[in-house]
């Protein structure tokens, strides 16, 4: 008889938490489902507001990374090659009118000492040249940036003109910071053409 009554009475007690607990956890899922709730519209809109910003359109972006350059035939250290190497350091400065069409200032430092060797087998030593070049820039909606311009290779024993040609994608890495693979042609003086690869490490503000 008295376990009974115990029974009973845990049972009685059991019945009236879950009678005192039910309506809360009731409201709490009603809250959370309902979107016409006050205070999830407060919080749908902060939530908004912090995606906004996130996304919001930056005009400038600074950029520094490595890269190479391949150029065919030639000498480094001495030693004649069919196809050059130069390691780079590079510096960009864009601007975006909006998020399709902007403005880059290209600079390249190759950080080594070559020969150039023409058609002619003419030889032309290279001095840690500086490139600069102006390009105008196109982006794909989602997708990836396009770029041609012209500038000059800077260098002690001559100058070349150069042209540039290339793509890179920026990939978004949060709070505006970027990483971005770059490809491009690019030619000195209508003579010496080649291809570079790049990496580079972006911040728009």
């Amino acid at each position: 008889m008295k376990a009974l009554l115990n029974s009973f009475f845990i049972g009685a007690l059991i019945f009236r938490v879950f009678h005192l607990t039910m309506p809360a956890a009731i409201y709490a899922q009603d809250h959370k489902k309902n979107p016409e709730h006050p205070e999830n519209h407060e919080h749908v809109d902060e939530h908004t507001e912090i995606n906004t910003e996130h996304h919001e359109f930056k005009s400038w972006r600074i950029a520094g990374g490595i890269g190479i350059s391949l150029l065919p035939a030639g000498n480094h250290d001495s030693d004649p090659v069919s196809v050059l190497a130069i390691p780079t350091l590079g510096l960009d400065f864009q601007y975006w009118f909006n998020p399709k069409f902007g403005l880059a200032l290209k600079n390249e430092f190759e950080i080594v000492t070559y020969v150039l060797q023409d058609e002619n087998s003419s030889e032309l030593e290279r001095e840690y040249p500086l490139i600069s070049v102006l390009v105008g820039i196109y982006k794909l909606r989602n997708g990836p940036s396009f770029y041609l311009g012209g500038g000059i290779e800077y260098e002690k024993n001559k100058n070349f003109f150069i042209v540039k040609a290339g793509a890179e994608y920026e990939l978004e890495i949060g709070n505006h910071w970027d990483v971005t693979p770059e490809i491009y042609y690019f030619n000195k003086d209508f003579d010496f053409g080649g291809v570079g690869l790049t990496i580079t490490f972006g911040k728009r503000f």
